[in-house]
């Protein structure tokens, strides 16, 4: 009797920290990204086109989502240009009018918002580190494309298992929207 009483609190103490986890939903997926952008953990490198005379850094400072929508907001956080550096944005020598400029010059992003329709979401791709070993090898970067723009989400080193998580949210994010998927096919 008291080995059935014991087992039986066993099996209900498993089951209620079962049913404490937080489900799987597009609005948790919403915060996971915020919290990410909260805490300075996602990076957005636009455009490699203008490598090496200039390399533009976006930090991500904010991210909304309802639905199938999100919404991130960007600050330019390092440039460097062939004639001399762009410092970072709010220091004393940062110069959003060169910025702009250069960054116009070289076919760069000067936007400060990215919207992603998860709706149109075709492809996430995790992308993983430039490392000789493939045992050493980690996802540090999310690759989202649709069929209008693409987006790189970096996520700075020490950071790689938030960038399997954050590319799992994403998945979560294009499957939970693909409009296609009520019809079975």
């Amino acid at each position: 009797m008291r080995r059935t009483l014991v087992t039986l609190m066993l099996t209900l103490f498993a089951a209620s920290a079962q049913a404490q986890e937080p489900k799987q939903t597009v609005e948790g997926a919403h915060r996971f990204f915020a919290v990410l952008a909260e805490t300075d953990q996602m990076w957005s490198i636009p455009s490699y086109n203008a490598w090496p005379d200039v390399a533009v850094v976006y930090r991500v400072t904010k991210s909304e989502g309802d639905g199938c929508q999100s919404i991130l907001t960007f600050q330019p956080s390092l440039s460097q240009e062939s004639g001399g550096p762009l410092n970072k944005a709010g220091t004393s020598t940062w110069n959003e009018t060169i910025f702009r400029a250069t960054a116009t010059k070289f076919g760069l992003s000067t936007d400060t918002q990215f919207v992603i329709d998860w709706s149109r979401v075709a492809r996430v791709e995790a992308k993983r580190s430039a490392t000789k070993s493939p045992e050493t090898e980690t996802v540090n970067s999310i690759l989202i494309s649709a069929p209008d723009k693409v987006l790189l989400l970096h996520f700075p080193n020490g950071l790689e298992p938030m960038a399997k998580r954050a590319a799992y949210a994403s998945e979560f994010l294009k499957t939970a929207c693909d409009k296609t998927a009520e019809t079975g096919f």
